[in-house]
């Protein structure tokens, strides 16, 4: 059995320039990072007793003789891209829900990737590779209208700058913080769930939609990738936590789908427990808030929220074999 272990991401800044629609025209950017909860991927060859071809267990089970047949888009898209016939098993699970906004989608497609290459003996793909390959799959193959960030912070990991050109080259350039600073903005930054779950896919088929009467809007929201990556160097909670606000009052005003009620009443009331500011995560419309909170309001921000909270720590490596009992 091979099974990798793939961390989801947070998006700080940037988030929509990432998509085709956008970039091909104007460029993009986008700041995120890997955190430390993670998607899990096994693979095996089919064990004796295992009557179809391809069972792929998640929250549900499929037993399938014909890729095309199966419902999981990414498993189905990474089979047919790697062209698996071979007889085979495989499972996941995850640190978090999917369908919250970090990432899961891309996360479980570039774990599974790994791990079918190291099952069946396929040659070792570069980091970059292995994110633009993850990519591929869920833009060509399954066709999902997804961005291209995700799938660079689980393959890579860490904290990145990621530059989106006209001609669709992309590249990822590693933010190093020192460990004082790193751990002071971890320190600062909480998830909140909103109790909401909702199809990426289908908040991402609107957006990009919306993009070309939204220009002011992304660009801000690009330019708004130096003055984070400014802040974050520096170390400077506050001035991260007024970035974080301004950026989501812009994404917000891409779509009003972004944010439902739910969203907004929570993200006001995250102010009001002592919040510099925040961000819902991912395509919008539900999963999580990000929140920044210095530490001297930390207590109180916990005390008073009323909703799930997760605490995290960056992820410095990306997707990696975590068992491989094939050695």
């Amino acid at each position: 059995m091979i099974i990798t272990q793939t961390p989801y991401r947070v998006s700080l800044f940037g988030g929509v320039t990432d998509y085709p629609a956008w970039y091909h025209e104007h460029g993009g950017a986008t700041l995120g990072m890997a955190i430390d909860r993670y998607c899990y991927v096994s693979v095996n060859h089919a064990p004796p007793g295992q009557t179809a071809r391809y069972r792929i267990a998640y929250s549900k089970i499929e037993d399938r003789d014909r890729v095309e047949d199966i419902e999981h888009p990414g498993a189905r898209g990474v089979l047919q891209h790697l062209d698996v016939r071979t007889p085979v098993a495989l499972g996941y699970q995850g640190d978090l829900l999917s369908g919250s906004g970090l990432g899961a989608s891309s996360a479980y497609v570039v774990g599974l990737l790994m791990a079918l290459r190291a099952l069946l003996g396929r040659k070792h793909v570069e980091r970059v590779s292995l994110a633009l390959e993850a990519i591929h799959v869920e833009r060509h193959v399954i066709n999902e209208p997804i961005g291209c960030q995700d799938q660079f912070y689980a393959a890579l990991g860490g904290l990145t700058r990621l530059r989106f050109e006209p001609d669709g080259q992309m590249s990822a350039h590693a933010v190093h913080l020192s460990p004082e600073r790193q751990r002071g903005i971890e320190d600062s930054l909480v998830l909140v769930y909103t109790g909401v779950m909702r199809h990426a896919h289908e908040m991402a088929a609107k957006v990009i939609d919306a993009i070309p009467d939204r220009q002011r809007q992304l660009h801000r929201l690009a330019a708004l990738t130096v003055e984070g990556l400014a802040a974050l160097e520096r170390g400077t909670v506050a001035a991260l936590g007024l970035l974080l606000h301004r950026s989501w009052l812009l994404k917000r005003e891409i779509h009003q789908e972004i944010a439902p009620p739910i969203v907004d009443a929570l993200y006001e009331h995250g102010l009001a427990c002592g919040a510099l500011g925040g961000k819902l995560l991912g395509a919008g419309g539900g999963g999580f808030l990000l929140f920044c909170v210095p530490s001297e309001r930390r207590a109180k921000f916990d005390a008073e929220i009323g909703a799930p909270c997760v605490r995290f720590r960056g992820a410095p490596d990306g997707c990696r074999v975590l068992v491989d009992g094939h050695k």
